[in-house]
Parts: C-alpha cells; sequence; structure tokens
C-alpha cells in the first residue's frame, strides 16, 4: 500500500463557492501517539475549508476516534 499524498487533487466536486476555492483537498487525521495530538494534515496551507453535512459528521467521527485512540495509549 502506498503512502498517501495529502493536497489539492485540482478539482472541483461542487463547483467553485468562491473566487478564493482552490478545489478539493486530501486531508488526513490521526492520533499522533509521541506527541499525543491528534494531527490534521493538508499538505499546503490553507485558509478556509468547506464540506456537506455528512463529510462535518465524518471528520467528527475521525477526529473522535484518532482522540479515543490517545485516551487509550495513556
Amino acid at each position: 500500500m502506498g503512502e498517501t499524498i495529502f493536497g489539492p487533487t485540482g478539482e472541483f466536486p461542487r463547483g467553485k463557492l468562491s473566487e478564493h476555492d482552490e478545489g478539493e483537498l486530501i486531508m488526513g487525521v490521526r492520533a499522533d501517539k509521541a506527541s499525543g495530538v491528534v494531527l490534521l494534515q493538508f499538505g499546503v496551507t490553507v485558509t478556509w475549508v468547506s464540506m456537506t453535512p455528512s463529510d462535518a459528521r465524518t471528520l467528527a467521527m475521525m477526529l473522535s476516534k484518532a482522540a479515543a485512540e490517545l485516551d487509550h495509549a495513556h
């Protein structure tokens, strides 16, 4: 399995939302046990992020799962 590349895809799956919209972004969430923090990886500098309600719930679950991994690591 290859390493995930985070950052822009060059796609606009919901159309361009504004003149500042830079398109779709692959991001990651993980528990960093070495430092004890939840890490969000974007691959680029990010000013803003938009998502559907479903995507927002998925992100919330991913953040909660990563936090729980750290809770159980101690």
